[in-house]
């Protein structure tokens, strides 16, 4: 069985200027499989004396980590995956997970890749 987990597995992710550690406070559930996480922002000011450094707090989404089968039945509201989705399903979860990083745990092997698309079949058919 293959098992394909959203990574999230950094010490800190870096968007823009922004850096979020992980376990900087509490992160919050926003439906849909997403949650946010509190970070900081910096950026350099010029100013009268010279450069200043501005730091301040920011927050942003991010993908939880749960398996993307999970994903795709919360994000569906799905309950049986083993039947194909729906044209509509399969196009929102395409749009929603294109390009995401993705960690595919098979045997010892742990390797990443981006989502690139979704399948028409069910998993259980795929070989």
């Amino acid at each position: 069985m293959l098992l394909i987990e959203i990574s999230t597995t950094m010490t800190y992710a870096v968007v823009g200027r922004s850096f979020f550690p992980p376990k900087f406070g509490d992160t919050g559930d926003l439906g849909d499989g997403l949650e946010y996480w509190k970070g900081y922002y910096q950026s350099l000011r010029p100013t009268q004396m010279g450069l200043s450094l501005n730091i301040d707090i920011s927050a942003r989404a991010f993908y939880e980590p749960i398996l993307v089968s999970d994903f795709v039945a919360r994000y569906c509201n799905v309950r049986d995956l083993r039947r194909p989705l729906s044209d509509q399903d399969r196009i929102k979860v395409k749009k929603a997970l294109k390009m995401v990083k993705v960690e595919l745990i098979h045997s010892k092997d742990v390797k990443q890749h981006k989502i690139s698309g979704v399948s028409v079949q069910p998993t259980s058919q795929l070989t």
